[in-house]
């Protein structure tokens, strides 16, 4: 009978020890950078779009 399979090298991948920790990991808390980049990516274009409505509702009933 011949091997089918290669004889096991040094270069080969590893099973990784079991994790210590049960799975566990801390929640990041969000940083006052976190919640200025959501206000200006998020809030200010709403509030802009809220005020062109407006503006234009304002304007959509003046004229000659």
């Amino acid at each position: 009978m011949s091997r089918t399979t290669a004889p096991i090298e040094d270069t080969t991948a590893r099973l990784q020890p079991a994790r210590t920790d049960d799975g566990k990991r801390k929640a990041a808390s969000p940083r006052v950078a976190d919640t200025i980049l959501t206000v200006v990516l998020v809030l200010y274009p709403a509030l802009g779009t809220v005020g062109a409505i407006a503006a234009g509702l304002l304007f959509a009933g003046t004229g000659a």
